[in-house]
Order: C-alpha cells, then structure tokens, then sequence
C-alpha cells in the first residue's frame, strides 16, 4: 500500500499536535542542603527561595530562560 504525500503530511501534522500539546514532568530540584521554599506563586511563574542550611555560603542567581511568545513582548 503506498503512502500518498496527503498521508505523510496528515501524519507530521498529528505528530507535531501531539508534542505541542503534550504535558512534561517538571524535574526535582537537587541541591544538597538546601530546603525549597516558594517565595511568590503567580499564575504564570513561582519564585523558589533555596534556604542554605550552613550559613557563609555563596549565593547563586538562577534564571531560566523565557521561551514562547510572551518572552518576544518584554
């Protein structure tokens, strides 16, 4: 049975529906010695507070990147 182009195209158009679409799992943070706290939890962004358990310790930033259409807007 051949595949038409009508098929092929049907099919990467389901496939990218799908991964569009589709849910993934956000990974665990895994910092050793630091329990997770959220600072502010909006709709669309949770600010997460890392308390270090031993003081003196350096403090580190972390941004994730912006992605989609709202980022284009900033």
């Amino acid at each position: 049975m051949p595949i038409t182009p009508f098929a092929r195209r049907f099919a990467a158009s389901s496939d990218l529906f799908l991964r569009v679409t589709q849910r993934y799992e956000k990974p665990a943070w895994d910092i050793p010695g630091a329990e997770i706290e959220i600072a502010l939890d909006k709709p669309f962004c949770k600010l997460i507070h890392f308390k270090q358990q031993e003081s003196g310790k350096k403090k580190v930033l972390l941004v994730a990147p912006l992605s989609g259409a709202g980022s284009r807007e900033l």
